[in-house]
């Protein structure tokens, strides 16, 4: 292996990276949608029977505004970790190995 595949692996590797932990995030930012309800007791939400509770949702549940959704992107992260680090792993996957041909084919 000589110096320069050493460097195209670098950057392919730095690429993948960069990309793997920046797009889910872009991804849950754009496509996702953020629903804010009112601020109730714990308790009368869990006494409501499932039909109950689906009712109040569709009447009380409100679209949350962009802001509000780029911020909630954070907790949602934290609350899902696994599948953002799943989701990270085949991102950092299929770009490594996109980005490693494209830079290998321009290198010859």
């Amino acid at each position: 292996m000589t110096k320069d595949h050493k460097q195209i692996i670098q950057r392919s590797v730095a690429v993948a990276f960069v990309l793997a932990l920046i797009f889910p995030a872009l991804w849950i930012a754009m496509t996702g949608k953020t629903w804010r309800s009112p601020v109730v007791e714990k308790g009368y939400v869990e006494q409501l029977t499932l039909n109950e509770r689906t009712k109040w949702e569709r009447e009380n549940m409100k679209p949350a505004s962009f802001i509000e959704h780029i911020a909630g992107v954070r907790s949602y992260i934290a609350a899902h970790p696994k599948g953002y680090i799943k989701t990270s792993f085949w991102v950092f996957v299929v770009v490594f190995i996109i980005n490693g041909a494209i830079l290998l084919v321009r290198w010859k």
